[in-house]
């Protein structure tokens, strides 16, 4: 067996990221601010870290198994013996072969969503399968994230990355809006948000009360998350009828 002992988030080249979000029609963040919001995601866990070496290559970007084989080559100097294995989805593994092995210095684990149906592991090319996630983790989707950005919904983002990534992307301090300005633009976020309401914030005012609109639920409230996806944070709920199974 092999026992973990750390692992690196590395997020991807500018030159890689840019044009993919363009075409997919979203918005593509800068990679000085992309590594920044992952070392806040990881800053609390005992044994992952984040990776600069992808992004800051220059001119074009690097494949995963050449960021792998770069990682293979760094431990091997300083710490000779250990096994390197890249984590993928499912679907990223069957797209790209992955079963069949990676390379001779780095294994493959394929961390399946829930539901999904990953290949079979193959231990002779070093290829293992994860568990699939559970409870509110396996829920988590980056559709799911860009929707919460878009709502300015940061409980679910604080639930499924972190409270500081959270803190970060929807109520950045001055210094950090400054550092980082054409990021937080491409975010709608061009100003520090106001302080909380009432006496604990030290102000009164507001600029907008929220409202998040229901009917005809029939008694399934607790089926709406799970059908429509998670439900934007709001000031007040309006409910206007049909709450019961009869009316």
């Amino acid at each position: 067996g092999y026992v973990v002992v750390a692992g690196w988030v590395s997020p991807s080249h500018d030159s890689y990221l840019l044009p993919k979000a363009e075409h997919l029609g979203t918005i593509g963040l800068s990679a000085e601010f992309r590594v920044e919001v992952a070392r806040r995601a990881v800053a609390s866990h005992p044994w992952v870290d984040v990776g600069g070496w992808e992004v800051a290559q220059p001119g074009s970007w690097s494949d995963y198994p050449e960021v792998c084989e770069a990682l293979c080559g760094a431990l091997e100097s300083e710490r000779p013996g250990i096994s390197v294995f890249y984590a993928c989805g499912a679907d990223h593994a069957e797209k790209c072969g992955l079963y069949g092995g990676l390379s001779e210095c780095a294994g493959v684990v394929v961390v399946p969503r829930k539901g999904a149906q990953p290949g079979p592991e193959v231990p002779a090319n070093h290829v293992f399968v994860a568990e699939e996630a559970q409870g509110e983790l396996a829920a988590v989707s980056s559709t799911r994230v860009r929707e919460a950005l878009a709502n300015r919904d940061r409980e679910y983002i604080s639930l499924a990355i972190s409270e500081e990534v959270g803190a970060l992307l929807l109520s950045p301090s001055s210094e950090e809006l400054a550092a980082f300005a054409s990021d937080f633009a491409l975010l709608g976020v061009e100003s520090v948000p106001p302080p909380p309401c009432g006496p604990e914030g030290g102000s009164h005012h507001r600029e907008t009360v929220r409202l998040l609109h229901l009917s005809d639920t029939h008694g399934l409230h607790w089926e709406i998350e799970e059908k429509f996806g998670r439900l934007p944070a709001v000031d007040i709920l309006v409910h206007t009828g049909d709450f019961t199974r009869m009316g």
